[in-house]
């Protein structure tokens, strides 16, 4: 074990030969959970994206895509951390008034 004589990279090494492979555990854990992540949004967006583009239809099943949309947009919202499905951002002029 290094002494507090012992440079930094000293400790570098120290820490990688004791604890490098928790680290690469770790790494790939938190690599792993993000791609997971990214996947299951991309595809929740994508399926907000269809139903939101989707004509409705003229007969039956009208309350069944609106039933599916509002859950879709709830999930979706959920996921965002907004609290509304209208929320505008409205972007001011860069002119500056006088």
């Amino acid at each position: 074990m290094p002494n507090a004589q012992t440079s930094f990279f000293g400790w570098v090494v120290f820490l990688l030969e004791k604890y490098g492979t928790l680290f690469l555990r770790g790494t790939g854990m938190t690599l792993l959970v993000a791609l997971t992540g990214t996947i299951i949004g991309f595809v929740i967006g994508l399926l907000v994206a269809i139903v939101r583009t989707t004509e409705p239809p003229r007969s039956r099943g009208i309350r069944c895509k609106n039933g599916a949309e509002k859950a879709l947009l709830a999930v979706q919202r959920a996921s965002s951390g907004r609290s509304s499905c209208c929320s505008t951002s409205t972007s001011r002029s860069s002119a500056v008034r006088r």
